[in-house]
């Protein structure tokens, strides 16, 4: 993540990331997807493939489609999910 302005929809240090960073979520790997999510949308993407994140979290495939169900499951995240394009995310300021 990076702290200088986003290009091509990179993921960037904003608002969302910054509040990302201090809420109460349980697990490293959850923490590390949701805080990466959250830079996305501060570059303003809702729409990260699982491939990014996993590139970019060093977790695999399936350990991210885990901790995103798990994030969802848990109220950190909605996500709106799609067969023909890829997934959107929308942050939740609140868990369970």
């Amino acid at each position: 993540m990076t702290t200088a302005p986003a290009t091509n929809g990179q993921a960037q240090l904003g608002p969302n990331t910054r509040r990302a960073l201090v809420l109460p979520v349980e697990g490293t790997k959850r923490r590390k997807v949701l805080v990466l999510i959250a830079a996305y949308a501060d570059a303003g993407r809702d729409d990260p493939a699982i491939s990014e994140l996993s590139q970019r979290s060093g977790l695999t495939y399936r350990q991210v489609v885990f901790v995103v169900d798990r994030l969802e499951a848990d109220g950190w995240l909605e996500v709106r999910r799609s067969h023909q394009r890829r997934n959107r995310y929308r942050l939740l300021g609140v868990g369970r």
